[in-house]
């Protein structure tokens, strides 16, 4: 039963169980042996009930109160037909160890946490009980602890939340088919993000709106967020969706972001640690000039849009290049492009660079390439592409359709637009993207 036992006359025997089938009894120097008085309850006496308490849910929840509600479920074994009284001691503390923990004790199978006991900032703490047998002659025996339960209470302040505390305080807003749709954070507006409320954050999201004035359209700016930092508190956060950002790096490497949008990078180099994210979009402030989108650690990156300035000159991709099947590039003063590597790559869409050279021979999966404004570009080699179904050389003066070399089978257009969105192909294509 993994029981670990100690009578009241601890001065005589020690009893420790270490596994299911073995009980290492440690004789230590005392008046009284542990046959003397019957002081010692051997582990194999216990019949049913549980090795330790089991928590009733796996996730933690706040009373009307704002207090944490903590509760679970025990069965005491028996001894000789009979159950012994049952308490339990709970050890809060910030660190998995436990070494510095608090311990509480309560009669009830349920104990709650004030935000108080969280301290001035509060943050993620962790919580473990066992229970606590006394049987009819004072002899207390302690259960297994239970699993680990991780509890976060935190204060949203420029401490915990350095770059992300006013849209915890003001709310975000995203666009739905109902319109401007707003995100409340702190529902209970006390200041702090409880455990459900930190729970029930899926969306990490701002916008910029419009407003009615003399007739006008006003524009309302978002949120400027400069940092990422506690966003970890979160653990269910798949999508972040921002129209600000003036931080030089976003790392969500502690969430399973799924699904990046940022918008309006103000710095002038800009990194993405993503590691689980499939779409990216990222967009750099005009006025910023950036310089570099480092996007080399979004390994399962499969749909990226990177949207640079007249100064952007550096581009980083997924380190892992097998997953890469979408990418459009803007605004970018690249002279050579290098595909090559990335073999799974299905559509190219390049509007507004520097390009003089392409190089996508090795992409044999590449089914759509789309020239806009492209004006340096005057030769382009497809030929080995077999699967390029459609090619649009658009207000791209550079480079003319005899300067392609493309497989029999490419159709190629001047002018027309990304024409194959409204083919069956490529929206059976699109269906599949993320498999």
């Amino acid at each position: 039963m993994g029981i670990f036992i100690q009578s009241s006359y601890e001065k005589g025997a020690v009893i420790m169980r270490k596994n299911v089938k073995k009980v290492v009894i440690a004789f230590v120097v005392g008046v009284f042996s542990i046959f003397s008085l019957g002081a010692v309850v051997q582990a194999e006496d216990y019949e049913n009930g549980n090795e330790s308490p089991v928590w009733s849910s796996n996730v933690v929840h706040t009373d009307e109160n704002g207090a944490v509600v903590l509760d679970w479920f025990y069965v005491p074994p028996t001894v000789d037909g009979v159950q012994p009284t049952v308490s339990y001691e709970i050890q809060f503390d910030d660190e998995k160890k436990f070494v510095d923990a608090t311990t509480f004790t309560t009669a009830e199978n349920i104990y709650t946490l004030t935000k108080k006991q969280f301290g001035k900032n509060g943050g993620r703490r962790y919580v473990r009980l066992r229970s606590v047998l006394t049987d009819a002659s004072g002899v207390v025996t302690y259960s297994e602890y239970s699993k680990v339960r991780e509890v976060v209470y935190v204060k949203i302040n420029k401490t915990n939340f350095p770059g992300l505390y006013k849209l915890l305080k003001n709310g975000g807003q995203y666009t739905s088919l109902d319109g401007i749709e707003k995100i409340v954070y702190d529902t209970d507006g006390d200041g702090w993000m409880n455990p459900d409320e930190c729970q029930s954050v899926f969306m990490i999201s701002t916008e910029d709106t419009y407003k009615k004035k003399n007739g006008k359209n006003v524009l309302i700016k978002a949120t400027d967020v400069s940092s990422m930092t506690g966003i970890a508190y979160f653990p269910n956060v798949t999508s972040v969706s921002l129209d600000r950002y003036s931080g030089a790096k976003m790392d969500l490497s502690k969430n399973r972001v799924n699904s990046v949008n940022v918008r309006g990078i103000k710095t002038k180099t800009f990194t993405l640690i993503a590691p689980i994210a499939q779409t990216v979009l990222l967009e750099g402030d005009y006025e910023a000039k950036i310089t570099k989108l480092d996007i080399s650690k979004c390994n399962k990156a499969v749909d990226v849009w990177l949207y640079g300035s007249n100064g952007t000159k550096t581009l980083k991709l997924p380190s892992n290049k097998k997953n890469l099947k979408v990418l459009s590039i803007s605004d970018c003063s690249l002279s050579t492009l290098n595909m090559n590597a990335y073999t799974n790559l299905q559509q190219l869409y390049l509007y507004k660079t520097s390009l003089k050279s392409l190089k996508v021979n090795k992409c044999k999966n590449l089914r759509y390439l789309y020239f806009y404004y492209c004006e340096k570009i005057k030769s382009v080699d497809v030929s080995a592409n077999k699967k390029l179904r459609g090619m649009d050389i658009y207000k791209t003066k550079s480079l003319k359709k005899n300067n392609v070399k493309k497989y029999k089978k490419t159709k190629l257009t001047v002018d027309k637009g990304k024409w194959w969105y409204d083919t069956d192909a490529y929206k059976e294509d699109m269906k599949h993207l993320y498999d």
